[in-house]
């Protein structure tokens, strides 16, 4: 094997397996957040994730250092957001680095329904853990 088939082999593992970036590129993290540990998968400017509270789940966008998207838990009512099967909407705002975010959340039964009017005494905030966001 010739020594630079060597290092694509060695470069190749270390994206692989180094926790960053996956073979199928897709972003991972996990963030320490007011909602227990949250893990999320990026794909492109899309994400998804789960988080240790109540099963919690999410979805969403990345627009510039933002996240918006949805979230649900096992114990709240599904009533909003795509196919309807979400509990209320969120944006969360990146820190320039990267490595923490601060966010809002409302609940659709209580009709805080659309990104523009989360409460601003619901909060959501998370520091980074492992692996990145790409934004």
């Amino acid at each position: 094997m010739r020594l630079y088939q060597k290092m694509i082999c060695v470069f190749s593992f270390y994206l692989c397996c180094s926790g960053i970036v996956y073979a199928d590129n897709a972003f991972k993290s996990e963030w320490d957040t007011d909602f227990k540990r949250l893990k999320i998968v990026q794909q492109g400017n899309q994400v998804s994730g789960s988080y240790d509270y109540a099963g919690g789940k999410i979805t969403g966008t990345i627009v510039g250092n933002t996240i918006q998207g949805w979230w649900s838990e096992t114990d709240d009512k599904h009533m909003c957001g795509p196919g309807n099967q979400w509990s209320g909407p969120f944006v969360m705002r990146l820190s320039s680095d990267g490595r923490s975010f601060k966010g809002n959340y409302g609940k659709c039964e209580r009709g805080e329904n659309t990104f523009g009017n989360l409460p601003s005494d619901r909060h959501w905030n998370g520091t980074l853990k492992k692996g990145g966001i790409n934004f």
